[in-house]
């Protein structure tokens, strides 16, 4: 959900805040380098966010329309994020 069909809506500066993670510091690399039981609480928390952030998520503009000229198209489509 990072915009490419969807409306972007991430804050990285306010989930930086909110993990306590510095601003010039990479999320996933930060929490990746934690011991194992603070690493596993802010990976729970990210996906608390990213889970209420993909339910209210809208499509991108021609999205909808373009998957669906490429399935009438006979075309096999997959998402990878």
């Amino acid at each position: 959900m990072d915009g490419t069909l969807t409306v972007a809506v991430h804050d990285f500066a306010a989930i930086r805040r909110a993990l306590h993670i510095a601003a010039e510091e990479d999320i996933l690399d930060h929490i990746a380098a934690l011991p194992d039981a603070p690493a596993q609480a802010k990976r729970a928390w990210l996906l608390d966010h990213e889970r209420a952030l993909a339910e209210d998520a809208l499509p991108a503009p021609g999205a909808v329309t373009l998957l669906r000229a490429l399935a009438a198209a006979g075309c096999r489509l997959g998402i990878l994020t």
